[in-house]
């Protein structure tokens, strides 16, 4: 199977490649926009993780299973809740947590489809 992702180097932005074992193959454009190497390689150690997309929106679902539910101890409302993240809530590989109001209720179970 073919591995593509976001990755950046110091002082780089974003840009995608295909992990090749230890080597990234630099794509012209991101992977589903058409799968087209630019010919530079790069060597994996060099390079951090990045997000595999540039977001826009990010579209959360909540209370939409029925263990889910009866764990948060809540009354089915008949549809899930649903609302909208800033792009910025999302993480590199190896990013930092930060909750913002501890005192707060914080769930930290997150599923991300891309």
């Amino acid at each position: 199977m073919r591995t593509f992702g976001g990755f950046t180097s110091p002082g780089a932005e974003l840009f995608y490649g295909e992990l090749r074992g230890e080597e990234v193959h630099r794509l012209a454009r991101a992977p589903w926009l058409g799968i087209e190497p630019d010919g530079e390689v790069l060597a994996m150690a060099e390079l951090q993780i990045s997000l595999p997309v540039a977001p826009s929106k990010l579209i959360a679902v909540g209370l939409n299973y029925a263990d889910h539910i009866a764990e948060m101890k809540r009354t089915p409302l008949g549809t899930p809740l649903i609302w909208f993240k800033a792009p910025t809530s999302l993480l590199p590989h190896g990013g930092t947590i930060e909750i913002a109001f501890p005192e707060h209720q914080t769930h930290f179970e997150v599923e991300l489809g891309v």
